[in-house]
């Protein structure tokens, strides 16, 4: 996949992850919120109040249902969480990680920021609640891989009026590790 193609395709995930949280959240003040910490966002940083509780986030979308459910099947992904002395503090393996997934859901495609040939997409949340950490900076590294390899059906599909390339694929493998750090206090 191409860079300029990861890019728009992490600006859309962005979006439908926000706005899938977005409109399953209740309404409260933002210290009694978890913080969103959306873990695929390498090389990000991410600031936590003390005492707060971290609401670790990410998604997948694709332009059909089957899509998304091949993309499930496929998925292995496991996560360690680090102090800054490299003690690891969490894990969850690939085993534990398939619970988090949230309902599959149809939505419009241009909520997603795109315009698809079928007016529509299908996304899945993967959300975690973290209990809140001491005061000091982590770092949280998302390992990946792919049984089998992943369409996404974003050829059909164009933003900003640009069409995706075909194909759609992501190869069978391991996936780009993500990092990002995160500071409580």
């Amino acid at each position: 996949m191409s860079i300029a193609r990861r890019r728009i395709a992490r600006l859309a995930l962005a979006g439908i992850v926000v706005l899938g949280l977005t409109a399953s959240a209740p309404i409260a003040a933002a210290q009694d919120e978890p913080a969103f910490i959306p873990y695929c966002f390498d090389g990000a940083t991410f600031d936590v109040e003390t005492g707060q509780d971290m609401l670790l986030a990410c998604g997948w979308s694709a332009t059909t249902r089957g899509l998304l459910v091949s993309f499930l099947n496929a998925d292995v992904k496991s996560y360690a969480l680090t102090d800054s002395s490299g003690n690891v503090v969490w894990t969850l393996d690939a085993a534990q990680d398939d619970a988090y997934w949230g309902a599959l859901t149809r939505i419009p495609a241009a909520d997603a920021g795109v315009d698809c040939a079928q007016n529509d997409v299908w996304v899945v949340n993967w959300n975690f609640t973290l209990p809140a950490l001491p005061d000091g900076t982590y770092t949280l590294t998302t390992t990946d891989s792919f049984r089998h390899p992943v369409n996404d059906g974003y050829h059909t599909c164009s933003f900003e009026g640009e069409r995706f390339p075909p194909p759609s694929l992501s190869s069978a493998g391991p996936r780009p590790t993500s990092v990002v750090t995160i500071v409580v206090g």
